[in-house]
């Protein structure tokens, strides 16, 4: 898949004449965000040729934590048979199995709720384990249920801590719907 054109700041103000205003942060804000938007419909072209589910899932990953600016992304589903929620598919290559309704991700995957933490900790949802045996420590944290094309909830999306160490923001519940969509 070919990366798309990056849309530059230098791009949106070049031969605007002298006598126009022009406020440079709003600019910058719209750039970022078409530049978000624009990999968000990368994945969403993607899907009309993807055969390989977990390639797939990989992708959707990928490009999930780079548009949300996360450290971690994550991809759970509801194992019914077992009831366990999983992860097979995760940006370092782990499986993590959890009982249903456990942490923030099983809360999630069982009432469809989506849930923004600025700090997993202060939450009594959270499940430390994978922290405690990992050494990672989880701050931030924007989880959103993924539905079937019949509503029906299949798993949930996960994304941990911004880069920056900021806080996951109403913006980013929009771009994380984007890719709960697909």
């Amino acid at each position: 898949m070919s990366e798309p054109h990056e849309l530059k700041y230098s791009d949106l103000v070049q031969g605007i004449p002298g006598k126009r205003v022009v406020r440079a942060g709003d600019v910058k804000r719209l750039v970022s965000r078409l530049n978000k938007l624009s990999l968000v419909m990368q994945v969403s072209r993607s899907l009309m040729g993807a055969i390989d589910l977990k390639k797939l899932l990989s992708e959707i990953l990928s490009k999930a934590r780079v548009v949300m600016n996360a450290d971690k992304a994550s991809i759970f589903m509801i194992d019914e048979a077992r009831n366990e929620i999983y992860a097979s598919v995760t940006l370092d290559g782990s499986e993590i199995r959890l009982p249903r309704g456990s942490g923030i991700i099983g809360f999630v995957a069982d009432s469809g709720e989506t849930v923004n933490i600025p700090d997993a900790y202060e939450d009594a949802r959270f499940n430390r384990d994978n922290d405690l045996k990992s050494g990672y420590r989880t701050r931030a944290i924007l989880c959103m249920a993924v539905h079937n094309q019949s509503g029906q909830i299949i798993g949930a999306l996960q994304v941990l801590n911004k880069l920056d160490g900021g806080i996951f923001t109403h913006e980013d519940d929009e771009l994380l719907t984007a890719f709960t969509a697909m």
